[in-house]
């Protein structure tokens, strides 16, 4: 845990290096990944129908991995037909392999009437689920929900690893839960006797109604003998965005019954104010000595008053700021980033310009005053600055170590600009005017990770 002193210098120094480009930045005016860390969080409609999805991977029969799909649909969508008409909601879901053949087709349909939709109101959300069982690969998922009576859909398309949960000890996708009971009739949110209602967005109400997030997830193919006894652990901590540990359950053992088993993790939620965690759950065979785990991201909102915001956070600084990461980052930083609220980003800023200090010995960050002042660099020599082919390689690689300059040259009327480092061994950059107007472009690189184009010359002179 950093210090408070520490903490401080920090965040002047973060606070000093905005302040240091704001004037260059003034003069400047975010898709999921394919198949990125799609369970990490909740999915995102998109189109004229707001829903959030979240997806459990489970072990099913005959070696088939059963995928539980739990969608959230705000209600409040509906409010302007809650006096009149009603609506028809319809589901579609379509599977396809990669080769785009189709696997399998589901579509259901729920009608709200009028009085049933105004009742349904006070409670905001509609949750509901759509199972289906598939064999383990790479598939392209298209989930529709349409309200049919008023002609507006939202879509998710996603492409999803589905797991081979069957063979090895496995764990299953962690089920976030919104309530739950015992259950007393048959309900299609049971589990062993339990209603889990589930909450794919995984925003969580700190109050006095709310004391615990609850968990669920199975464990598959531990080793089992019942004329031996055996046992395996379960621990969980939950971190801030900042890295800092908030929770550090102790170590649980638990002795086996069977071979596949399930587990709720209660976490309490009064160690939370309103931010964004992540829960790493962590399992182990104690008799193979086998681990598994899975890391995932919640929400809390808290009545308690948030932390004043250090740096400023209009639509303008949130952009400026991803871009001032974005060829510095992961793409799961990214990610990341993209779906933290304000102070969710601000936090996130602060641990990721501190995970790149190269000597935290000391209260200056070198790294990220070196790195500002080449963002200086860029957009004082280069036009569009960060955006510019050559304000990216300057960046990412530094001043070249010699430049060539041709102007006019034999080879084409173009002008040429050659960066050459020494990256393991002489490598070159070259760019070109293409319309005279001084915005170079990277037309060729003899770096293993950029674009390689041996017969650029032959193309400008077409």
């Amino acid at each position: 845990m950093m210090s408070g002193n520490k903490v401080n210098r920090i965040k002047k120094v973060i606070l000093l290096s905005v302040i240091s480009v704001v004037l260059f930045w003034a003069a400047l005016s975010f898709a999921q990944a394919s198949v990125a860390e799609y369970l990490e969080y909740p999915l995102k409609s998109s189109g004229g129908l707001l829903y959030y999805l979240d997806l459990c991977q489970y072990l099913g029969n005959e070696n088939l991995t059963r995928c539980e799909f739990s969608y959230l649909l705000t209600l409040e969508q509906f409010l302007q037909y809650a006096d009149s008409t009603g609506i028809v909601l319809k589901l579609t879901l379509l599977v396809k392999d990669t080769t785009g053949a189709g696997i399998d087709t589901q579509i259901t349909s729920q009608n709200i009437s009028a009085s049933k939709l105004k009742n349904s109101l006070q409670q905001a959300v509609m949750i509901n689920k759509v199972e289906i069982a598939l064999k383990p690969g790479l598939y392209d998922f298209h989930l529709q929900i349409a309200d049919e009576s008023h002609h507006r859909n939202g879509i998710i398309q996603q492409r999803l690893i589905i797991r081979d949960l069957s063979r090895l000890f496995s764990l299953s996708d962690p089920f976030f839960i919104s309530s739950i009971e015992k259950s007393s009739e048959n309900s299609r949110f049971e589990k062993y006797g339990f209603t889990l209602v589930p909450h794919p967005i995984r925003q969580y109400q700190k109050d006095d109604l709310h004391k615990n997030i609850y968990v669920y997830y199975e464990m598959n193919n531990m080793y089992f003998d019942p004329a031996v006894q055996s046992a395996f652990s379960s621990k969980y901590r939950v971190f801030d965005v900042t890295g800092s540990v908030m929770i550090d359950h102790p170590e649980e053992v638990i002795f086996k019954k069977s071979r596949n088993t399930s587990r709720i993790e209660v976490i309490p939620l009064n160690e939370f104010k309103t931010g964004s965690y992540r829960l790493e759950v962590l399992i182990s065979d104690l008799k193979t000595a086998e681990m598994r785990s899975f890391s995932r991201y919640f929400w809390v909102k808290s009545n308690e008053p948030a932390e004043e915001l250090f740096l400023p956070m209009s639509e303008a600084d949130v952009k400026k700021y991803y871009d001032q990461i974005r060829y510095i980052s992961t793409p799961q930083e990214q990610k990341v980033y993209k779906q933290l609220d304000a102070k969710g980003k601000q936090e996130f800023l602060l641990r990721f310009w501190k995970s790149r200090d190269t000597n935290p010995a000391t209260p200056e960050n070198e790294f990220m005053i070196d790195y500002f002042q080449k963002l200086e660099y860029v957009e004082k020599n280069f036009p569009n600055g960060i955006h510019s082919d050559m304000g990216r390689i300057y960046i990412q690689y530094g001043p070249p170590v010699e430049i060539d300059r041709q102007v006019g040259s034999t080879i084409t009327n173009k002008s040429v600009i050659v960066w050459r480092y020494t990256l393991d061994g002489i490598t070159e950059f070259y760019f070109v005017d293409r319309t005279g107007d001084e915005q170079y472009v990277l037309v060729h690189s003899t770096h293993p990770d950029e674009f390689n184009n041996p017969d650029w010359v032959e193309e400008l002179n077409r």
